[in-house]
């Protein structure tokens, strides 16, 4: 039943990846001159951009090194940097994150981390996710409102529910019994692994502060991703568009979300005024800055951690 589900979900994929395809080469060809600005980059902005992609790797990469802190897993430098960027990189090739069970299975094999743990390490990463990036989006809207701009009453439910059931996660106290129906199995793993950071305050506010940088970094990405392409996105237009954004990476029914983001940002331009061509030339540009990046990191990180891997099974056969 397993296996007949996943193949639902890869139909579901291939159909809505082909759809956007279909849409995404129809609309550029009705709309060509408005992709004329497309490869008109300034250097200074491009620049910018790789810096930031890479910032979101440290951040990931660092959150991981800390949270596996709890089991007792020390993961040097090289190590943490490795695992990140080849995490981001099979996030891109894989759908149904796919970059996820990469992590799982690399700490499987190298560190005996069983993938019951990882998953709770994995809930608590979520429930920060999305309290910072709920909060976000409610900020951004707030601001958006302020300035007379329309009220996306659909996305204010969405980041108000979201924000409130993930800090009553984190503010529960008492364990809850495990069920086998959705979403009250979710639920229970999300509150129950929340106590694996109760014991230590310290630790609690440095995933936080990762967790809050990187969302800084998507926010100003946002904003220097548009100003490229001459479109003045205020400081809430920013917020409410990288959280929205954010959201729907989270949806990886294709590879690295292509199309789920796509068309997200197309409908935020509806309350942000920017044209539909202006969104896709935006999360074009951050495609490739990802792509590139990760092209030439990714050969690194699989080399070193592929050495570190030899080096442990010789010191472990040296050691029996």
């Amino acid at each position: 039943m397993c296996v007949f589900g996943q193949r639902w979900r890869l139909l579901i994929a291939a159909c809505f990846l082909t759809g956007f395809v279909g849409w995404t080469v129809w609309y550029v060809w009705g709309h060509r001159q408005d992709f004329a600005i497309i490869t008109q980059v300034p250097p200074a902005y491009a620049l910018f951009l790789y810096c930031l992609f890479v910032g979101t790797i440290v951040c990931n990469g660092l959150y991981t090194r800390d949270l596996l802190l709890v089991f007792d897993i020390r993961l040097c430098t090289r190590e943490w940097f490795s695992l990140s960027v080849s995490t981001a990189a099979a996030s891109f090739i894989l759908p149904l994150r796919g970059g996820a069970g990469i992590r799982a299975l690399y700490l499987k094999a190298h560190y005996r981390f069983s993938f019951s743990d990882f998953f709770r390490t994995l809930s608590v990463m979520y429930l920060m996710y999305f309290v910072v990036h709920g909060s976000m989006g409610i900020l951004g809207m707030l601001l958006l409102w302020r300035q007379g701009l329309p009220f996306d009453i659909p996305f204010a439910v969405l980041f108000g529910v979201i924000t409130c059931l993930t800090a009553t996660c984190m503010l529960w106290r008492f364990p809850i019994r495990a069920s086998t129906r959705f979403p009250l199995r979710q639920v229970a793993a999300f509150c129950n692994s929340w106590a694996l950071l109760r014991a230590s305050r310290m630790l609690f506010i440095r995933l936080m502060a990762y967790t809050v940088l990187y969302t800084l970094v998507a926010l100003v990405r946002a904003k220097v991703a548009f100003a490229a392409y001459g479109v003045d996105l205020s400081w809430g237009g920013a917020m409410f568009q990288a959280a929205g954004q954010s959201m729907a990476v989270l949806l990886s029914l294709t590879p690295g979300s292509l199309g789920v983001v796509e068309l997200m940002s197309v409908y935020m331009g509806r309350s942000l005024s920017y044209t539909p061509a202006e969104a896709l030339m935006v999360q074009a540009l951050l495609r490739v800055v990802a792509w590139t990046t990760l092209l030439v990191l990714t050969p690194v990180a699989l080399r070193i951690l592929s050495l570190r891997y030899v080096k442990r099974s010789c010191t472990y056969i040296s050691a029996h």
